[in-house]
């Protein structure tokens, strides 16, 4: 999924085609945008500008601004309708519906990774052919603000799990949170990229999912307790139980949610 730095501007391109597939340019078109989480319309339904067959949309300041102030992240849909022409130029036009998603993200105060530490780790090669999107060979200015971006995103996801009011506040973080942050913002920069270079395992996972999966289970047990995070009190972090029944046992199980990707952890013995 596409993200973008809250207030900044996004570019997608959207494109227009018959039942033959070939391009061809709507009578109109008109996008509207709303937040996912609270149903708010952002943008009321708007029409395309310059419209063609294909077109580069711009989402703005307002399109990106965080309806929530105290939200970290927030996820938005973008609604396009587009009206054509009926085939034979008689009768109704027709009308077809599409949609994408993308997340704004607020800047942290300050980003619990950095470029040197994915290049630590991934090697400097790795994180910049991950961030040069188009191969082109002069885009230093392009790289370094897509590794920034993935160091804010992967901060910006870290608070989400963390679920502390105080977590946003830390400006040195430990190192093990570093690590784990650092591992998910190299996943990002890979899967936005879009090219695998090398092929899955058997279980279809690519091979930065280890990274993955390490800073997940990290995640998973600094929530359940299982560990502490130096310079964090216990306070800071609020764990969210869930009381579920269990399909195969008679009895009822507290799972704590460190995330959606959690997996079920029954804590009966």
């Amino acid at each position: 999924m596409d993200y973008v730095l809250e207030q900044d501007e996004l570019v997608k391109n959207l494109q227009f085609f018959d039942d033959n597939g070939v391009g061809v340019v709507p009578v109109s078109a008109t996008y509207e945008v709303t937040d996912v989480g609270s149903g708010t319309v952002v943008r009321a339904a708007t029409a395309v500008p310059g419209l063609a067959a294909s077109v580069d949309l711009a989402l703005l300041y307002a399109d990106n601004t965080l309806v929530d102030s105290a939200a970290t992240r927030e996820r938005r849909r973008v609604k396009v309708v587009a009206i054509y022409e009926a085939d034979n130029g008689e009768g109704d036009p027709r009308q077809r519906t599409t949609h994408f998603e993308y997340e704004v993200l607020r800047v942290p105060p300050v980003s619990w990774t950095s470029r040197e530490e994915l290049e630590d780790l991934f090697g400097a090669t790795n994180v910049e052919k991950w961030a040069n999107i188009e191969n082109t060979a002069s885009a230093d200015s392009l790289v370094q603000r897509r590794v920034e971006s993935a160091c804010v995103w992967a901060t910006a996801d870290a608070i989400d799990r963390l679920r502390g009011r105080r977590a946003g506040s830390i400006t040195i973080a430990p190192r093990a949170l570093r690590l784990a942050v650092t591992r998910m913002a190299g996943c990002q920069l890979y899967e936005a990229r879009g090219i695998k270079d090398t092929v899955d395992d058997a279980e279809g996972r690519h091979r930065l999912k280890y990274h993955r999966d390490l800073a997940l289970q990290w995640y998973r047990a600094l929530l359940a307790g299982q560990i502490r995070l130096e310079g964090l009190a216990d306070d800071d972090i609020t764990v969210i139980p869930k009381v579920v029944k269990s399909a195969t046992r008679d009895c009822e199980c507290a799972e704590s949610l460190s995330c959606e990707d959690a997996d079920v952890d029954w804590l009966c013995s």
